[in-house]
């Protein structure tokens, strides 16, 4: 698991504890929207997601990528590396457009290649399998950024 080093140069103003509490609630409402390669995996990460206390959503049949991130402005997606979406950049471009998070994953293949697609992206990465809590601690840092 890997984090993108934070691009984030100015300051902000520190926000008041029920400001900063109501905008943690209101990002846990948003859904987490999952963009899997194969069917299988996307269930094993829907089900991580859920136990992290998030609501997994997935594009609707024939759905683009594009236009579920348009149609859910999603707070985080989850992103995988075999995905035919992962090498298009408007899939990247849409998403941060939209306020959403973005987080690379992989079930297989080369560790390096994925945290080289994730710096490249200046996105976060992910490894699976993964403990749940691990999952779970990974999803709220991302979120937190």
């Amino acid at each position: 698991m890997t984090l993108p080093n934070d691009a984030h140069t100015g300051e902000r103003a520190a926000a008041r504890p029920s400001e900063t509490a109501q905008s943690d609630e209101q990002e846990r409402e948003r859904p987490i929207l999952v963009l899997a390669d194969h069917a299988l995996t996307g269930a094993l990460v829907e089900s991580l997601v859920e136990v992290a206390g998030h609501r997994p959503v997935l594009p609707h049949r024939n759905e683009t990528p594009l236009d579920a991130i348009g149609r859910l402005h999603p707070g985080l997606v989850l992103l995988d590396i075999d995905h035919q979406s992962a090498q298009d950049d408007t899939v990247f471009d849409r998403a941060r457009e939209s306020g959403s998070r973005l987080l690379l994953f992989a079930s297989g293949g080369d560790q390096r290649a994925l945290e080289r697609a994730g710096e490249e992206r200046g996105v976060a990465t992910c490894r699976l399998p993964i403990p749940h809590r691990e999952f779970a601690a990974m999803i709220a840092r991302v979120l937190e950024r």
